[in-house]
C-alpha cells in the first residue's frame, strides 16, 4: 500500500516535505510554518491547505539550513529572532543569488555560512 508520504515523494520527485526541511534545518516545524505563512519563505510546491502539504526543493534546504544559522546566531546573542522582514530578505537573496550580505553596525553576516564556521562558532 502507498502511504500518503511516498505518494508526495513521487508526485513531486526532489523535493522533501517541510517537516523533513524543518529538521534538516534545525528549526522547529511550527518557526517554518510561521515563517511559510507570514510570506518570508516560499516553498516550491503545496499551498499548504490540508491534504495539500508544502514541499521544498534541495536548493531551498539548502537555503533555509542557511536561515536557521542565522537564526541560532540571533538567539545566541540573545537578541531574539531575526524580524520575518529580515527573513525574508534573506530568502529572496539566497533564492536570487544564492548569497546574502548584511551589515548593521558591528554585527556583519554573510551567507551561505560555511559548515566548518558554524561548528567552529558552535552555532
Amino acid at each position: 500500500m502507498l502511504t500518503k508520504a511516498k505518494a508526495l515523494d513521487e508526485a513531486y520527485p526532489g523535493t522533501v516535505s517541510t517537516t523533513d526541511a524543518a529538521r534538516r534545518a534545525g528549526v522547529t516545524y511550527r518557526q517554518l510554518n510561521y515563517w511559510i505563512a507570514l510570506k518570508a519563505i516560499y516553498p516550491a510546491y503545496g499551498n499548504g491547505g490540508s491534504g495539500y502539504p508544502y514541499r521544498m526543493t534541495e536548493r531551498q534546504v539548502q537555503h533555509l539550513i542557511q536561515i536557521g544559522h542565522l537564526y541560532r546566531l540571533f538567539i545566541k546573542l540573545h537578541m531574539g529572532g531575526p524580524k520575518v522582514e529580515m527573513i525574508r530578505r534573506v530568502w529572496d537573496s539566497l533564492e536570487r543569488t544564492g548569497t546574502f550580505t548584511h551589515t548593521d553596525g558591528p554585527l556583519a553576516i554573510t551567507l551561505p555560512w560555511p559548515p566548518e564556521a558554524a561548528l567552529q562558532t558552535g552555532a
